[in-house]
């Protein structure tokens, strides 16, 4: 990558470097049918998703006109019920690996910024191959200030030890373009993600609609 002002890309998981919906879809649904609840489709969960698993089931539980003060127990449930039944269907979007290895190959330093709790983020991240990739991962656990608020981006790059400046972001919804603007870093929308609103009205610096055109982009900013 020809740009030596870009030091380091920030990165969202879900929806953005991975396809989680199958797993997620099959974690919320054991736990939904557990609890006496009916099962949701694949473009209902896709609608939960984006917020972090408290969110997701608060959906979850309007969409089947559930108790909402049986959010507690679908957070017990989930997680465990994800790492022992669904792992195995999370993969990463064409592209995903191999861009990511080229940049990190070219002294890109790389970092994950995602809602996702770090007990299903590592092993996700594990289970595609791309741990190896991120020194440095920023969940829901690991800060008080969770995107759309800027201070999850910002804390992330602090402890990649790189400033706004220096860094670009790249995530799916309107989520992470909320975080990617309220940070003042670079921001890019990839198109095949989870994003519930107009795209072109979010603001995003660059709109790409495949992991590979990601460099590229990067290229070409001016920061």
């Amino acid at each position: 990558m020809a740009n030596p002002n870009v030091r380091a890309l920030v990165c969202d998981l879900d929806g953005t470097l991975i396809d989680s919906i199958p797993s997620v879809a099959k974690a919320v649904n054991l736990v939904l049918g557990a609890l006496g609840y009916r099962t949701l489709s694949s473009p209902e969960i896709t609608r939960c998703v984006g917020e972090g698993a408290q969110v997701m089931f608060e959906r979850a539980l309007q969409i089947v006109d559930g108790d909402q003060q049986s959010i507690s127990q679908c957070l017990e449930r989930y997680i465990p019920t994800y790492l022992a039944e669904t792992l195995d269907q999370t993969q990463s979007y064409p592209g995903v690996e191999e861009t990511l290895c080229a940049l990190h190959d070219q002294g890109v330093v790389l970092g994950i910024c995602t809602n996702k709790p770090r007990a299903t983020t590592l092993p996700a991240l594990e289970a595609v191959g791309l741990s190896d990739l991120f020194p440095v991962v920023v969940t829901a656990d690991d800060t008080g200030h969770r995107k759309p608020d800027g201070r999850h981006v910002t804390e992330t790059l602090a402890r990649m030890n790189i400033s706004c400046d220096e860094a670009a972001f790249v995530g799916d919804s309107e989520t992470d373009v909320l975080a990617g603007k309220d940070a003042g870093v670079w921001t890019i929308l990839m198109s095949y993600g989870y994003c519930h609103l107009p795209m072109e009205a979010l603001g995003a610096d660059r709109i790409l609609g495949q992991f590979t055109d990601v460099p590229s982009a990067l290229e070409n900013i001016a920061l």
